[in-house]
C-alpha cells in the first residue's frame, strides 16, 4: 500500500481503494482532436491582436488576449498517457477516476493527474542516492 496524499490510498488491488470502489474512466478518442483545436484558438487570438495593431482597433487586443487565454485553458486539459500506465485524476481534491487507456486524453483542464507508481519509484531511486552517498562518504 503507498500512501500518495492525505486523502487517498492507492492500494495493489484493482477493485479497491481507500474509500470505495475505483472509478475506471473510458477514453473518448478526443485528445489529438483538441490539442488541434486548442492550438487553432490560440493561433487565431494572435491573429486577432495582429490585426487590431495593424488596423489601429484598439478594441480587438483585450478580445485576442482572451481568446488566447481561452485556448491556454483549453491545452491544459490534453493529457498523454504512456503504454502499461495509469493514471489517477482528481478535481480539486475529489477523486474522479482512473485512465488506464493509452494516448491522447481530453478531461477537465482544471483537473490535475498523477501516476502514484512513477512518484514512488522517482522516491525510492532519491532515498537509494541518498543512502549510497552517505556510505561511501562515511567509509
Amino acid at each position: 500500500m503507498i500512501l500518495i496524499s492525505n486523502k487517498f490510498l492507492w492500494t495493489n488491488s484493482p477493485e479497491r481503494n481507500h474509500y470505495g470502489r475505483e472509478k475506471f474512466l473510458k477514453s473518448t478518442g478526443k485528445g489529438f482532436a483538441m490539442l488541434l483545436v486548442s492550438l487553432l484558438i490560440i493561433l487565431a487570438g494572435c491573429g486577432t491582436i495582429t490585426y487590431g495593431g495593424i488596423y489601429d482597433m484598439t478594441f480587438c487586443i483585450p478580445i485576442g488576449i482572451v481568446v488566447m487565454i481561452a485556448g491556454f485553458i483549453l491545452i491544459a486539459g490534453v493529457k498523454v498517457v504512456r503504454p502499461q500506465e495509469a493514471v489517477v485524476y482528481t478535481l480539486f481534491g475529489k477523486y474522479i477516476g482512473t485512465l488506464k487507456e493509452e494516448g491522447f486524453h481530453f478531461i477537465n483542464p482544471f483537473a490535475t493527474s498523477f501516476n502514484p507508481v512513477a512518484r514512488d519509484e522517482a522516491r525510492t531511486e532519491w532515498r537509494c542516492e541518498i543512502k549510497c552517498q552517505c556510505r561511501s562518504s562515511n567509509g
